[in-house]
């Protein structure tokens, strides 16, 4: 899988967290300050988290690399899989 469909299955939903506002309806000071804080809050973290996820998926791309012969890679490749089984790849010549 590419690196932006990976993000995309594995990202945080972070306008989810906006349901935090929806304890402001009372509006009271304190409740639009601790509802409103914890909303905003969380939704900027996941923002965050999100595209610093994407840009490491996109530094650690492995998928269309040419590995030449005694070169050592370190990446990520994803899998579309139901399952989380262990993975051996094998190189045969």
């Amino acid at each position: 899988m590419d690196p932006i469909e990976i993000k995309t299955r594995i990202q945080q939903t972070w306008p989810a967290y906006g349901l935090f506002l929806l304890g402001c309806i009372s509006t009271s000071p304190l409740d639009i300050l601790v509802f409103g804080g914890i909303g905003v809050g969380n939704m900027y973290v996941a923002y965050d988290a999100n595209k610093k996820l994407l840009t490491e998926l996109m530094q650690y791309d492995i998928t269309n690399k040419e590995i030449k012969p005694g070169e050592s890679v370190i990446g990520i490749i994803g899998f579309e899989a139901l399952h989380s089984d262990p993975i051996t790849i094998k190189l045969i010549k």
